[in-house]
């Protein structure tokens, strides 16, 4: 079900990706937006055409295999529309070739991972373990060329659009700004009480969202790292968030009000995706070029017929 106060959003209808056996734990549009992977607990990844254009604007293309544990992340390259790179409860980095299905190279970690990123000209990305090691990996050589271990909890980093320095998601409640390679601490902000969970860089490059488990957003502008706007009107702890692509719009998940966009200028709630009761969506993604927006389906197993158990995706798009 859609509800929705604002024009932008109320010719949308949501369909459905189906195909996976097991439930879908996270995805990713690339860079153009013309695909989404999909990846599943079994292990399996999908890759999805998309198309809005075209009279089936959604159609399966290919799959991946080669992980034998569930998927933890799946990120594209940021300028290389046929690479992604995924990781495991295998403990493995995987970088992928979408067009032949080909598995370009795999790192084996120490510790299970918690989450990767990429560098934004695609020369390197980066992996986090549940040590709290960072480690960074040369893609084209596809091994590890610098490693980083931290004392205290991180759950996420990402790299400045310049590359040159990193935002790193602390349990504390703070974000380090850190110098790359050096990962030298460079200034520290205190925007919320408890661990923050969640950053999204909007695609504009004016505004850095952050979401903790205080059950907040904060939005800093990122020239000067000033907190120029909290929304503290959520029920629940803040994990997944996503700009729209003109970077107008801002998505995230609550347990009771389902999946809402907020207007970034003014914090109004102006779209609502009510969702059945006990789906807890573990990633959300708005596409980079369109106003299409993915996330995974609440999981439906049929004890008597495994066969028939179905991993779906959801897709807000335009009619």
């Amino acid at each position: 079900m859609v509800s929705t106060t604002n024009d932008r959003f109320a010719k949308h209808e949501i369909r459905d990706l189906t195909g996976h056996k097991h439930k879908v734990l996270t995805l990713g549009w690339n860079c153009n937006g013309k695909r989404l992977a999909t990846g599943a607990s079994d292990g399996t990844i999908k890759i999805w055409r998309i198309d809005p254009k075209h009279s089936r604007p959604e159609r399966a293309e290919g799959e991946l295999l080669g992980h034998t544990g569930a998927l933890s992340y799946i990120r594209w390259d940021p300028v290389n529309i046929e690479r992604l790179a995924t990781i495991s409860q295998d403990k493995t980095v995987r970088l992928w070739d979408a067009r032949s299905s080909k598995c370009l190279g795999t790192i084996k970690a120490q510790a299970p991972l918690l989450f990767m990123t990429w560098k934004p000209d695609g020369s390197e990305l980066m992996f986090l373990d549940k040590n709290d090691m960072l480690s960074v990996v040369d893609t084209r050589a596809m091994k590890v060329v610098r490693t980083h271990s931290y004392g205290f909890e991180v759950n996420e980093i990402l790299w400045t659009r310049d590359g040159k320095h990193c935002f790193v998601a602390l349990g504390d409640g703070t974000i380090e700004i850190v110098a790359y390679p050096s990962f030298e601490k460079l200034r520290s902000f205190a925007g919320h009480s408890t661990s923050v969970y969640h950053m999204c860089l909007d695609p504009t490059g004016r505004y850095l969202a952050t979401g903790s488990t205080d059950a907040c957003i904060a939005l800093w502008a990122v020239e000067d790292m000033v907190c120029v706007r909290t929304f503290a009107s959520m029920d629940n702890e803040i994990n997944n968030l996503s700009f729209t692509p003109d970077g107008r719009y801002l998505t995230y998940f609550d347990k009771l009000a389902g999946l809402c966009t907020l207007e970034v200028e003014s914090g109004e709630v102006v779209d609502r995706v009510q969702l059945l009761p006990g789906h807890t969506p573990d990633a959300l993604d708005w596409n980079p070029r369109h106003q299409v927006m993915a996330w995974p389906a609440l999981f439906q197993s049929d004890p008597r017929d495994p066969s028939r158990d179905s991993g779906a995706v959801h897709i807000m798009a335009p009619r």
